[in-house]
Order: C-alpha cells, then sequence, then structure tokens
C-alpha cells in the first residue's frame, strides 16, 4: 500500500479557512497570474509536472470551509491533527486528547467527509509549492464566503427583526422598541444602545425591561457586561431564557433559524467569486456541499456567530468585538453538541438537531426520527431479553 505523505514534511503557510467543490482538474489548466507568476520562496522546490487547478473551481470548494468547518482553524494544521489522529488509531495508541485535539480533529473529518472528500488523494501527489497555492486559493474562498455571509446577514438580520418585533417582544410594551428600528443599510447605531438589537444581544442572566439592569449592561458595568455571557437572547425560543435552566429554548429561535436558512438554501449565497466567470449551475451552500437533510453543529455555530456580529455596531469584522469573542463563542456551541457531559445530555442535542433538520428541510424529518426511535425500542427489548432482564 502506498505510503501517505507525512503532513509534518511539507512546509505550509498558515491559513485560516476552507471549503469544497467538485474540482477540475488539468496539466494544462492555469492558476491565476498573480499565484502563477509569484516567486517561490528561497529554497522550495519547484514542481513542472504538478497537477494545477482551475482558481474558480478551488475557490469555489474554498467557500465551504468557514461554513461548514471552522472559520477560525488553521487547515494545514487540521490537516496535521487529522493525520496524527488517525495513525494513533492505526497504530493502536491509547491518547487522551484535549478537548481542543478533539475539536480539531472532528474539524478534519468534516473537511474531508464533506468539503473535500478527495482531499487525501487531491494533495498526495503535490509538493509544497502547488500545496501551498491550493491552500491559498481555499483561503481566499473562505474569506470570500464569510466577508458575503456578513454582508447579507448585515441587511437580512435588521430586515427580519424589523418585521417581526410584535413576535421578537411577546408581551413586552413595545411602543419604544417601535419608535426606531433597526438601519438595513448600516450597522451604525446598533449594539446595546439600540433598544432592539441590545434586547436581543442581552445576555439571559439580565432583564433588559427593567431600566436600571438596562442602564448596567449599557455601561458595561462589572458583571453586567455582554461580553461576559455566552447566552444572548437571539439564541432562545420566543427570546426567552431562564438562567436557571439555561438549556430551555436554548438554539431555538426563529432569528437564527431564518438566518440560517438564509445562508444555507439561498442560491444568493453561492454567488460566483467573479462575475466574469459566472457559475453555470447556481446550487445552494447545501446542494453544493450535499448538505441536505441535514443541519450540523459547525453550521449552527457559524450563523449564531454572524447574527450577533450583525446586532452589534462593529464597522469591520474581527474575531473579538466589545470585548466580545467570536472564537470562544464559536466553539462553545460546537462543544455543546460535540461533547455533551452524559448520554442524557447527548440525546437531548440529536433531538434538538432534529428539530432543526424538521424546521430547515421540512416535515418528513419528524417521522424519520419517529421511525428510527421505533426501531431503538426494539433493540432495547432484544437486549434486555438476553441480559435474562425480562420474558
Amino acid at each position: 500500500m502506498k505510503a501517505r505523505p507525512s503532513p509534518h514534511s511539507i512546509r505550509l503557510p498558515m491559513f485560516s479557512s476552507f471549503n469544497s467543490c467538485s474540482i477540475v482538474m488539468s496539466a494544462n489548466a492555469q492558476l491565476p497570474a498573480a499565484v502563477a507568476n509569484a516567486a517561490p520562496a528561497p529554497g522550495a522546490p519547484t514542481a513542472p509536472t504538478s497537477p494545477r487547478f482551475y482558481d474558480a473551481e478551488v475557490v469555489c470548494m474554498g467557500r465551504g470551509i468557514p461554513r461548514i468547518v471552522s472559520p477560525f482553524d488553521n487547515l494545514a494544521g487540521l490537516v496535521a491533527e487529522g493525520y496524527r489522529h488517525e495513525e494513533d488509531e492505526i497504530r493502536g495508541n491509547q491518547v487522551e486528547y484535549s478537548r481542543e485535539r478533539i475539536r480539531n480533529f472532528n474539524a478534519y473529518r468534516a473537511l474531508v467527509g464533506i468539503v473535500i472528500p478527495n482531499f487525501r488523494a487531491l494533495t498526495a501527489s503535490m509538493d509544497a509549492t502547488t500545496i501551498a497555492r491550493f491552500y491559498a486559493e481555499l483561503d481566499h474562498g473562505g474569506l470570500l464566503a464569510r466577508g458575503g455571509d456578513i454582508s447579507a446577514l448585515k441587511k437580512y438580520t435588521a430586515e427580519y427583526v424589523n418585521a417581526h418585533v410584535a413576535t421578537i417582544l411577546g408581551d413586552i410594551p413595545n411602543n419604544e422598541y417601535l419608535s426606531k428600528l433597526l438601519d438595513v443599510d448600516s450597522r451604525e447605531g446598533r449594539g446595546v444602545q439600540h433598544d432592539l438589537a441590545g434586547f436581543l444581544i442581552c445576555p439571559i442572566e439580565h432583564d433588559w425591561d427593567n431600566p436600571v439592569i438596562r442602564a448596567r449592561v449599557r455601561a458595561g458595568e462589572p458583571g453586567y457586561h455582554p461580553s461576559s455571557s455566552l447566552f444572548p437572547r437571539f439564541l432562545y425560543e420566543n427570546y426567552k431564557g431562564d438562567k436557571n435552566k439555561i438549556e430551555e429554548g436554548f438554539l431555538r429561535s426563529s432569528l437564527l433559524l431564518a438566518c440560517y436558512i438564509r445562508i444555507y438554501l439561498s442560491l444568493t449565497s453561492v454567488q460566483a467569486p467573479r462575475a466574469s466567470n459566472p457559475d453555470p449551475n447556481p446550487r445552494s451552500v447545501a446542494m453544493r456541499f450535499q448538505l441536505e437533510k441535514k443541519v450540523t453543529p459547525r453550521t449552527i455555530a457559524y450563523i449564531a456567530m454572524l447574527v450577533h456580529f450583525s446586532l452589534t455596531n462593529a464597522a469591520q469584522w474581527n474575531k473579538v468585538v466589545n470585548h466580545f469573542s467570536y472564537h470562544l463563542f464559536y466553539n462553545f456551541i460546537v462543544d455543546f453538541f460535540e461533547c455533551p457531559p452524559g448520554p442524557l445530555a447527548a440525546q437531548r442535542n440529536e433531538e434538538l438537531l432534529a428539530w432543526w433538520n424538521c424546521q430547515v428541510y421540512g416535515s418528513q424529518n419528524p417521522d424519520i426520527v419517529q421511525l428510527e426511535s421505533s426501531g431503538r425500542a426494539l433493540e432495547c427489548q432484544q437486549i434486555a431479553r438476553e441480559s435474562g432482564q425480562s420474558t
């Protein structure tokens, strides 16, 4: 069997995002001039016979990486972690992995399992120069996707909130909120100083409707700063959360769901990276990466992060805005699903994902879940009989 090239033997640049589409390879395909004519680093190997890529196809792959794999982690590092983990499994090494390493390995699995299924075969024959170019194009695609999604949700989040003020506020007197809706073309004026945006990003630990508490949140007083909590109201069903029952209604808000559908099911979210090279077969993100009928934890975390950012007054994207860390926020939601504290929590997470699948993809999903549950009931009874617990 052909040995797999070690990721440690390849000098790779540090990149932050990644993605997948079907890709077209050809010995005669041309890289973008800026990439093809770039001078190699001193001592870097040349590759006159290495495969080259149509940049539009690789950029298209890169657009899936922040949306499905991770918007923050370094691609080369994830691949190296994936190879190490697989090597440990092959050799039977007993290794206690940190949560960070497990999270990175799961990101690698999303990369090679969803975004670029042929990643290993695709990169096996690449030398350092070619793979660096490949990673650079993937990274560029990821940046385009994140930028496009931020722009889309800046407008869409405001439109949705403005159109659903009564539903969002419920039984809260909303005259003062109706007097100033969100500007759909700019984030300026949003954040905790805005009545509606502040209501949505206020942590559930604080009563926004209490004028004294609201003033403390806006002032960022110790213990009241919005960045001190990972549970803003907009994540919750009916935008209400109980600090003593944090999991109830968590990640079930209609705003979060609407923004998810806008990014993952809309054709406009996968526009070609260059107007001069239009996509002849436009598809949604879910269709392009074959996510149909399956909402994943990382896609929920990505949308939650961007919705929060859309409600702030930040002038531009940053991993930390007003002391709120989006990297930590994203990892927290991923870990909520991927690292439950026990089987009961894991079952609740499955039910939550089933709810998302039902809301996003249609009514057939609950039937499937119910059928699977019915099958598990038989299996449990069979196991009980095998152990002599029932006749």
